[in-house]
């Protein structure tokens, strides 16, 4: 996409079978009607999430599109997470619980809550993020006209105390395509991930195409099913408003990269590239990209491994056999330096600058839910 995203204006045409939009259940009714049950299957996996998990289920909760449900799996959480989700589910119908016998990941609780859906649409929100109340009307509204199967919309990213816009405002609604969804998603690479980005998506085209999440995985599942979604493909489609709201914080999962989790993404990559063989000269060029990238990751995790286990040796023959890997380490470097000098400035509060007027009106919109950038 243009200024963070790349759109293709016409339609991404269908290789395989043709999956009617038409609801099998809903002859004669109209979409989203209550009698027809939840258009929307919200589904929050949370683990150790008392702490945001109410903002995040009363935001579903206030959306105008109220036929919803909205399904907690509680990843085996040792924290007061069920006692919270219990007293929401008591407090409105929509709102269903279901717990895990063991901490099993954010994927194998979405796979959860994807056999419990009961929607057209399944919409993911992370039990820390919350969303503005037109979103899913808007989204579903989006998708039914164009006859998408994934359908998403800007992030409004806020915390430490700031607040701004995923992608370009000025980007225009448009068909994300495999190819422009992998070049956008390479690991470290240049510009806004689309990864980050929550989309819904039709529950009866994931089931038919035989996609859910993938349990190998402890981060970056959500990009997975989406790569495997559309090399089986299925139609994404980008509405420019911020209708979701992504909080930024120290202990969000999506940001550690541990050497485990860079082997597991690099594992998935080699599986989406055999996937791809056979599939046009573009997207094998773009999976390839993409499994570099996550080779390179996985480089970085070990050498920063092996740095922080004072194993030098170790480091070293990383840093040979992989020098970009040691490209990466501005990271941390900067990271590092960043926390040491904050140790020193004055103890008052930061002044950000004014958010530009469309941020202002998101979270103006998300504030009833406790946000406050």
């Amino acid at each position: 996409m243009t200024n963070g995203a790349t759109v293709t204006p016409a339609r991404p045409s269908r290789h395989r079978c043709v999956i009617s939009s038409r609801d099998a259940s809903g002859a004669g009714a109209a979409p989203g009607s209550p009698a027809l049950g939840p258009l929307v299957s919200v589904v929050i996996p949370a683990f150790n999430a008392g702490r945001y998990l109410e903002s995040a289920v009363q935001s579903a909760l206030a959306q105008t599109l109220t036929a919803i449900e909205v399904i907690i799996v509680d990843d085996g959480s040792t924290d007061d997470t069920l006692v919270v989700a219990m007293r929401l589910q008591a407090g409105d119908a929509r709102v269903r619980v279901d717990r895990l016998a063991r901490n099993a990941g954010p994927a194998a609780a979405r796979n959860r809550a994807l056999e419990l859906a009961r929607g057209r649409w399944l919409a993911v929100l992370d039990s820390d993020d919350v969303m503005i109340a037109s979103r899913l009307e808007m989204l579903t509204a989006a998708g039914t006209r164009v006859d998408a199967d994934i359908v998403a919309d800007n992030l409004l990213v806020f915390g430490d105390g700031q607040a701004d816009v995923f992608l370009d405002r000025a980007t225009p609604p448009g068909w994300i395509t495999a190819v422009d969804y992998l070049r956008r998603t390479a690991i470290y690479g240049d510009g806004p991930n689309l990864g980050y980005l929550k989309p819904l998506i039709r529950v009866d085209r994931l089931r038919a195409a035989d996609i859910g999440y993938d349990e190998r995985l402890r981060i970056a599942e959500d990009d997975d099913l989406i790569v495997r979604a559309l090399l089986a493909d299925l139609r994404y489609w980008f509405e420019p408003t911020p209708g979701y709201g992504y909080r930024r914080h120290a202990g969000s999962t999506s940001h550690r990269l541990s050497l485990a989790n860079a082997e597991a993404m690099l594992a998935a990559g080699e599986r989406h590239e055999a996937a791809g063989v056979g599939r046009a000269a573009e997207i094998r060029a773009a999976l390839a990209r993409r499994r570099r990238a996550f080779r390179k990751a996985r480089a970085f995790a070990a050498l920063v491994q092996a740095l922080k286990d004072r194993r030098l040796a170790a480091a070293a023959g990383i840093a040979v056999a992989d020098p970009a890997a040691v490209v990466l380490l501005h990271m941390p470097i900067r990271a590092a330096r960043d926390r040491f000098l904050a140790r020193f400035r004055p103890d008052r509060p930061r002044q950000p600058p004014p958010p530009a007027p469309a941020t202002a009106a998101a979270l103006a919109a998300l504030r009833p839910f406790g946000v406050d950038a």
